[in-house]
């Protein structure tokens, strides 16, 4: 059996370790299992080399915009245009090639693609990706995302055809749920299930030992692009402002850049300039090490969402400074609403909200009620992945 993974990436550190979460836990049912995605600039080959990923073929990503969707949808021509037909016998399963057409199903872990955020294009190519699917009767899964809202026509209307091709619809939290079911009403498709990084593979890792307690101030360059609306040009001096305190506090802060994208080392090193040189910085291409690191922290502040996951799913405490509604469900999730800072607020509550962290009884009382949001979650995500492991015909597998 061959399952294509949609939306993957390993540039942005969540979207890596949503992909190797995936990875892990289908091959925990099926360790022959042959799992697929498409090439692109952020699944280059190297990477998908070293988690044994197949490659879509032909490759439609590689192409201009407006050749894509017809790529799709028209598969017969997309072949033998693209000479699948005339490649020497074998060649494929040699070059870790694989056609969509031979593919026996699709799990989408697009995270955030599908809302009036981004254009209704990316909406779209994923409507075309589930049809071709749909059509050959195979299984098309939403793992657990971001949805909306959908108040823009072209974006309804897409995202309406690409939950018409679906099996499975996993929103990640209320706020998805409900924008999700204003569009489709109550369809029994859908369903609410955290993030799947919560309870992402464990690893041993080994990370040298710090001479005093350290928090992480994650920086995220959406804030100045799709967060501008709220925050204009107080994002990165109310991150100054809350690393200035840490200190003040004896909690040394780390700079720590969570993602492959450019403009957050970028960011980054606008606040270690602003702090001195003597502001440690700390950056891994491996998102399991980014998380045995946020979890080793006494507290996160930080925009990167899946950042935030991090910290709250290892019991640490993490202020999230958001530009949408995915961050404010987390920490009501959570269980510990109380830890978000917003635009609109009074940038000397951040202050304050650290301050309070960073006192001991509120510290312990905060991961106490972490824990405990997590334990309650343990039972809605082990569902998602025996209904998910069901559906494609998988054998019990381990659970995380």
């Amino acid at each position: 059996m061959t399952i294509e993974i949609y939306g993957a990436g390993f540039a942005n550190k969540g979207a890596e370790l949503m992909l190797r979460t995936v990875i892990a836990r289908l091959r925990a049912h099926d360790p022959d299992l042959r799992l697929a995605v498409e090439p692109a600039t952020n699944t280059p080959y190297e990477r998908r080399a070293a988690e044994r990923l197949s490659h879509v073929f032909p490759t439609v990503s590689l192409y201009p915009a407006r050749l894509r969707r017809y790529m799709h949808r028209l598969p017969v021509v997309r072949d033998a245009l693209f000479a699948t037909a005339i490649l020497p016998a074998g060649a494929d399963r040699q070059c870790g090639l694989v056609r969509r057409h031979d593919i026996d199903g699709l799990i989408d872990i697009s995270g955030y693609a599908y809302g009036d955020a981004f254009p209704w294009v990316r909406t779209r190519a994923g409507a075309d990706v589930a049809r071709a699917y749909a059509k050959r009767k195979k299984p098309v899964v939403l793992m657990p995302q971001m949805l909306g809202p959908f108040d823009k026509p072209k974006v309804r209307d897409q995202f309406k055809r690409l939950a018409d091709h679906a099996t499975l619809i996993y929103a990640r939290e209320k706020p998805s749920f409900e924008a999700a079911r204003a569009l489709l009403g109550d369809d029994d498709r859908l369903r609410l299930a955290p993030d799947i990084t919560i309870f992402s593979p464990k690893r041993d890792i080994d990370l040298p030992q710090r001479g005093r307690p350290y928090a992480c101030i994650v920086p995220n360059e959406r804030m100045l692009d799709q967060g501008r609306k709220e925050w204009g040009d107080t994002y990165l001096p109310r991150l100054l402002a809350a690393a200035r305190a840490l200190s003040a506090r004896g909690v040394q802060p780390v700079v720590v850049v969570h993602s492959g994208d450019q403009g957050d080392h970028d960011l980054a090193e606008r606040l270690v300039e602003e702090l001195g040189p003597e502001t440690d910085r700390f950056h891994h291409p491996d998102p399991f090490v980014l998380k045995a690191f946020i979890a080793r922290s006494r507290l996160l502040v930080g925009s990167r969402f899946h950042a935030i996951v991090a910290a709250l799913s290892s019991g640490v405490p993490g202020v999230a400074l958001g530009w949408a509604h995915k961050y404010e469900a987390l920490a009501a999730d959570f269980g510990v609403p109380e830890l978000q800072h917003r635009g609109t607020d009074d940038p000397e509550h951040l202050v304050e909200l650290v301050g309070r962290i960073c006192d001991d009884a509120e510290h312990d009382r905060l991961t106490g009620e972490i824990r405990d949001a997590k334990a309650r979650m343990k039972t809605a995500i082990d569902g998602v992945w025996k209904e998910v492991s069901r559906l494609f015909g998988l054998g019990a597998g381990a659970s995380a």
